[in-house]
């Protein structure tokens, strides 16, 4: 078992000049490989945030360093810092793991005298990818999230419909990805969605929608009755 790094360009565009990469989200400043991390990085300016990924016991990929929670940045639920060794993270499900708090160093320990200036953020949990590309789609420029969806092999992005920007959808393009926004029941809105050049809907309601296509020219999917 080991855990995976990947960078995620934050950066509006591919960085040209002087690239500067936030490691575990700049652990220097906030508590590492969390949402405060990263969202400190982006408020700060960087060009890149580097981040590791580790899986649970239930497949979950979860945004994380060591293979096992580390006493020194780990607390339980009441506040208590754990016990050495930390469990390992293959060993517990993506729910117990995310009820770990994160959000400060144990002032006792090497880290904390080597990161004076990390601000604590009390309560963070173990991110997922999908917290994450939700950060960036809020903070972060509107191409970061699609390259976070591709750095992390996934093949669908499937943002909000109503912040989505003809611009996101050629950027996503460019990379490889279908664009799936959700969710959408009005069929006039979907029209909208299918001209711009999205590639279906997340629908609460799917059988308004089936005769959007129809009208406009993408084939439908078959029904098995």
């Amino acid at each position: 078992m080991a855990s995976l790094l990947l960078l995620v360009t934050a950066a509006a565009s591919p960085p040209t000049g002087f690239d500067l990469h936030a490691h575990r989200g700049g652990r220097g400043l906030a508590p590492e490989n969390s949402l405060a991390a990263f969202g400190r990085a982006l408020a700060l300016g960087v060009a890149t945030l580097e981040l590791d990924l580790v899986v649970s016991r239930d497949e979950r990929i979860l945004i994380g360093h060591d293979l096992e929670l580390d006493p020194a940045e780990v607390r339980t639920p009441d506040g208590r810092w754990l016990v050495p060794p930390g469990p390992a993270v293959h060993t517990l499900e993506a729910a117990p793991l995310r009820r770990f708090d994160i959000g400060r160093l144990d002032p006792a320990s090497p880290d904390a005298r080597r990161f004076p200036d990390q601000r604590p953020a009390d309560g963070e949990q173990m991110p997922t990818l999908a917290e994450l590309a939700a950060l960036l789609d809020a903070r972060g420029p509107t191409s970061a999230a699609p390259r976070l969806v591709a750095a992390a092999g996934c093949r669908i992005r499937a943002p909000f419909h109503a912040s989505l920007a003809p611009l996101d959808i050629r950027r996503a393009e460019d990379l490889g990805l279908l664009v799936v926004p959700r969710t959408v029941d009005e069929p006039e809105r979907m029209r909208e969605l299918v001209g711009r050049g999205v590639h279906g809907p997340i629908a609460e309601c799917p059988d308004r929608l089936r005769a959007v296509p129809a009208a406009i020219g993408p084939p439908l999917p078959p029904a098995f009755p």
